[in-house]
């Protein structure tokens, strides 16, 4: 491109992109975020203040703003009514670190296809918000599917479903940033903590479901996979004269037929309870059926 004279050049200094602002000389992202009104007290001025920052990240910091709109819309408020004394504090504080989040620099990561990879899922869940953080290692070895627990201080997902003020999340960064030390480290030296939320069978039945989409390529051909099943529904709907989105149904579908396979236990509960014991995901999560039998969660 620099031979043909097509190779764009960029001027030092933050450039807008949708969402973030890059810096082409250091490589570099952050969140570009609004000046916030620290003064908002009403229902309609927080949550259009709210809705300024856009991070499809979800940062520990802006996770917040989601979890305060949410908290607004329990109150059942009208549009220009002051909102209780506790969400204006919340509101304030959570402005200020809003704003300060332009301190806050991400290196861009690539990743070379030539190199196996490592992918580290970490989740968590509770019954405010839940999340997850990926983090891709190459080191010339891999290894698809491995389930453990890891403790709250050395989990990033954790930081998501909590919430951080900056200055929390500036003394965590290392860790959120590039994740536990040990994912870079030898399997040997990992951590290894027995999972208690999913049986044995369920691992085994969910590392088995994994293993054989990466061996036979199944991930690469969900499209496919959809594609066919909507026109499947597409001839049954067609039949039946029903105006329904086949491709809507096809996912449904799919999304059933996995979790009927995986969590067996979990959906005969929830069609028929019975007098068994409630299964802990079930317990946990507030797991219910809904419209169309897929599994779901009750907020409260």
């Amino acid at each position: 491109m620099e031979a043909d004279g097509t190779l764009s050049g960029f001027d030092s200094g933050w450039k807008k992109v949708p969402g973030y602002q890059y810096d082409p000389v250091q490589d570099s992202i952050r969140v570009s975020t609004p000046s916030c009104d620290l003064e908002a007290s009403t229902k309609r001025k927080i949550i259009s203040e709210t809705s300024n920052v856009f991070d499809p990240l979800n940062l520990p910091v802006t996770v917040r703003d989601r979890l305060l709109m949410r908290e607004i819309w329990r109150q059942k408020l009208n549009w220009d009514n002051i909102v209780p004394q506790g969400m204006s504090s919340a509101w304030r504080t959570l402005a200020k670190d809003l704003s300060a989040l332009d301190s806050v620099s991400f290196p861009r990561r690539v990743i070379d296809e030539g190199k196996d990879t490592k992918l580290f899922f970490f989740c968590d869940a509770c019954k405010a918000a839940y999340g997850f953080a990926v983090y891709a290692v190459q080191d010339g070895n891999s290894s698809l599917i491995n389930f453990q627990h890891t403790s709250t201080d050395g989990n990033p997902a954790d930081y998501i479903t909590r919430g951080l003020i900056i200055k929390k999340f500036m003394e965590k960064f290392s860790l959120w940033n590039e994740g536990p030390n040990w994912i870079s480290q030898e399997e040997s030296s990992w951590c290894h903590r027995e999972l208690g939320c999913l049986s044995k069978v369920q691992m085994e039945r969910i590392g088995a479901s994994v293993n054989y989409a990466a061996e036979n390529e199944v991930a690469t051909s969900e499209v496919k996979l959809i594609s066919v099943t909507s026109l499947i529904f597409k001839f049954i709907n067609k039949l039946k004269k029903m105006e329904m989105d086949p491709e809507l149904q096809a996912n449904a579908y799919l999304i059933k037929t996995m979790q009927k396979q995986s969590f067996s236990r979990e959906f005969d509960f929830l069609l028929d309870p019975g007098g068994n014991s409630m299964p802990k995901l079930v317990n946990n999560f507030n797991l219910f059926l809904d419209s169309r039998a897929l599994y779901d969660r009750w907020e409260e």
